[in-house]
C-alpha cells in the first residue's frame, strides 16, 4: 500500500459538487437565503430607530409628547429586532433539515461510487484513509455551507446594508467603509490562499496517519507473530513527528495572519470614529448618528472577524472534500460495455479463450491461457502459490480485467454483460474470508 501525492485543494470543483447536491433541494434553500437576508436587515435597520431614540432624547426636553415618540421608537425598535429573532429560528431549523439531507445524499453517493471500483483500486489504498475520505466529504458539507450562509452571505448583505445606509448621512464616511471592506476581506483571501499549500501538507499527513493506524490495526496478527511491534511504533512515531511539524506551521502562520488582521481591523476602527467625531464637530451629523456608526461598526467587525477566523477552518474543509472528490471523479477501472445486457445462465459452460494477464508492475502471471469447464463439472486448480489459481477466479469474477484473450459463459462475454449479474450467478468462497462487524441479515 502507498501513499499517493497530495493535490491542492479545488474550491471550485468541490464547490460545483456541493452546489449540485444543495440545488437538489431548491425551496429548502430559497427559504434558507430568505431567512438570512431578513436576518441582515433587521440588523441594518433597527440600529436606525435607536438613532433617532437617541436623537430624541438629546434634542428637547421631556414633554409628554417626547416621551410618547420615545416609546413610538421603541416600539418600532423593538418589532424589527423580533423579525430579526424570528428569522434566526426560522433559518436554524431549515438548516438543520437541509443540511442533514443533502449529507445523507453525499455519503450516498461517495459510498456507492466508491464500491463501483475494481479490486485492485482498494489493494493500493488504505482501508482507514478511504473511510475518513467519504465520511470528511459528507461532513464537510456542514462546515462549507455554514460559513457561506452564516458567515459570508450574511456579512455582505450587511455591509451592503450598512455603506449604504452611512452614504446618506455621508458619502465619505460611507466610500472610506466600503474601500476599507474590500480590501480587508481581498487581503483576507489572500493571506489565506498563501497559506494552502501548508494546509494541504497538513492534510496529508492527517490522513497518513489515520492509515497508518488502520493498517496496524487490520495487521495485528502479523505484527504479533513477528514481533514487529517495536518496529511499527517506531514507524509510527516518524509518521505522527511529520504530522506534528505540518500542523505547528500551519497553527504558528494562522497566528501571524490573525494579528495583522487585528491591527488592520483596530487601524479603520479609529480612522471611521475621528472622521464621525470631525462631521459631529461641523453639524453634519447627529449624536444619534455617532451610536449609529459605532454600532455599524462593531456588527461589522464582528462579522467580517469570524470570516476571517473561519477562513482557515473553511480552507481546511476544502482540502478534505479535494481528497474524496479525486476518487469521485477517478473514473472506474471496470466499467460494463454500454450495450451490455444481464447474464443468463442455461448449463453453466465456462470458456477461457487464450487468456494474457499481468498485473500494472508488468508481471506476467497469464500467457495464452486456454481453459474448458463443462456444465456440472467439478475442477479443481492446482499449482504453487502465485502460479495464478486465484487470480483465475478473480478474472472469472471480473474482479480484473484481461488484458488480451476472452472469459465465456454459455458462449456469452463476461465483458459484454453486466457485472451484477454476472457476480449474482457466481457462488464465490473467497481464499481469505473475512467477518463483517454487523449484521448482514
Amino acid at each position: 500500500m502507498s501513499f499517493e501525492k497530495k493535490k491542492p485543494a479545488r474550491v471550485r470543483s468541490v464547490l460545483r459538487a456541493y452546489s449540485k447536491a444543495a440545488l437538489t433541494y431548491p425551496w429548502l434553500l430559497s427559504a434558507i437565503i430568505i431567512a438570512a437576508v431578513s436576518i441582515e436587515v433587521a440588523g441594518v435597520v433597527a440600529p436606525l430607530y435607536l438613532r433617532q431614540f437617541i436623537d430624541l432624547l438629546s434634542g428637547s426636553d421631556p414633554t409628554p409628547a417626547l416621551v410618547q415618540a420615545l416609546f413610538a421608537v421603541l416600539i418600532l425598535f423593538g418589532a424589527v429586532n423580533f423579525v430579526g429573532w424570528l428569522g434566526q429560528r426560522a433559518r436554524m431549523l431549515i438548516v438543520s433539515r437541509f443540511e442533514a439531507r443533502v449529507m445523507t445524499d453525499l455519503y450516498q453517493n461517495a459510498f456507492d461510487y466508491l464500491l463501483g471500483h475494481a479490486h485492485e483500486f482498494f489493494i493500493s489504498n488504505f482501508t482507514g484513509t478511504l473511510t475518513r475520505r467519504v465520511t470528511r466529504y459528507a461532513r464537510v458539507f456542514e462546515q462549507v455551507f455554514d460559513n457561506l450562509i452564516f458567515n459570508f452571505f450574511s456579512a455582505f448583505i450587511f455591509a451592503v446594508g450598512i455603506i449604504g445606509v452611512l452614504s446618506l448621512r455621508s458619502v465619505l464616511l460611507g466610500a472610506g467603509l466600503f474601500v476599507w471592506t474590500v480590501v480587508f476581506v481581498f487581503l483576507q483571501f489572500k493571506m489565506m490562499h498563501s497559506l494552502q499549500p501548508l494546509r494541504t501538507t497538513r492534510t496529508e499527513e492527517d490522513s497518513k496517519v489515520t492509515g497508518f493506524l488502520s493498517d496496524a490495526m487490520l495487521n495485528h496478527s502479523t505484527i504479533t507473530a513477528f514481533a514487529a511491534a517495536p518496529y511499527e511504533s517506531a514507524s509510527f512515531k516518524q509518521t505522527i513527528a511529520r504530522w506534528y511539524a505540518a500542523t505547528r506551521r500551519v497553527w504558528d502562520a494562522d497566528a501571524w495572519v490573525y494579528g495583522v488582521q487585528g491591527l488592520f481591523a483596530f487601524g479603520i476602527e479609529l480612522a471611521l470614529l475621528a472622521g464621525a467625531v470631525l462631521l459631529w464637530q461641523r453639524g453634519l451629523i447627529t449624536v444619534g448618528d455617532f451610536v449609529l456608526i459605532q454600532i455599524y461598526i462593531l456588527g461589522l467587525m464582528d462579522r467580517v472577524w469570524n470570516i476571517g477566523r473561519n477562513m482557515r477552518q473553511l480552507y481546511d474543509a476544502f482540502a478534505d472534500a479535494t481528497e474524496m472528490l479525486d476518487i469521485i471523479e477517478l473514473p472506474h477501472a471496470i466499467q460494463d460495455a454500454r450495450a451490455a445486457a444481464p447474464l443468463v445462465v442455461r448449463d453453466g459452460a465456462i470458456l477461457f479463450d487464450h487468456v494474457h494477464f499481468e498485473y500494472r508492475d508488468g508481471h506476467s502471471l497469464l500467457k495464452d491461457f486456454s481453459l474448458t469447464i463443462q456444465p456440472r463439472e467439478k475442477i479443481a486448480l492446482i499449482g504453487s502459490s502465485g502460479a495464478g489459481k486465484s487470480t483465475i477466479t478473480k478474472l472469472l469474477l471480473r474482479l480484473y480485467e484481461v488484458n488480451s484473450g476472452s472469459i465465456g459463459i454459455d458462449g456469452q462475454d463476461i465483458s459484454q454483460v453486466t457485472q451484477e449479474s454476472l457476480r449474482t450467478a457466481i457462488a464465490y468462497v473467497p481464499q481469505e474470508p473475512l467477518l463483517f462487524h454487523r449484521s448482514l441479515m
